[in-house]
């Protein structure tokens, strides 16, 4: 399957909302592993990500990489929103670690 490793890249809000407009788009409809690890990746810009994705983007991701981004409890509702709504569907790794998530956010 197809990879995108963008570890390390100082990712933040402004960069996830051009990325979720790219996989909005359908730009990588066969992306089966996606890190973004290691960035600067916080609640709104998880929110984008989200928002695209409950729109059908990535149907074919598989793994999904967020360890040690500045992710918590509002980015992660909102990210679980969007799995509600019957995005990431194949996902089968979601790596979320040393983030700032307390139990709120997991329910």
């Amino acid at each position: 399957s197809n990879r995108v490793f963008w570890t390390s890249k100082k990712i933040n809000a402004a960069d996830t909302a051009v990325l979720a407009q790219l996989i909005g788009s359908g730009a990588l409809p066969q992306l089966g592993l996606l890190d973004l690890s290691k960035n600067e990746i916080g609640n709104i810009g998880l929110r984008y990500f989200g928002d695209a994705l409950a729109m059908g983007a990535l149907p074919r991701l598989e793994k999904l990489f967020l360890f040690h981004n500045q992710i918590s409890d509002p980015g992660m509702i909102a990210l679980s929103e969007a799995i509600g709504k019957g995005a990431l569907a194949g996902l089968r790794i979601l790596d979320l670690g040393s983030n700032e998530i307390s139990d709120p956010g997991m329910i």
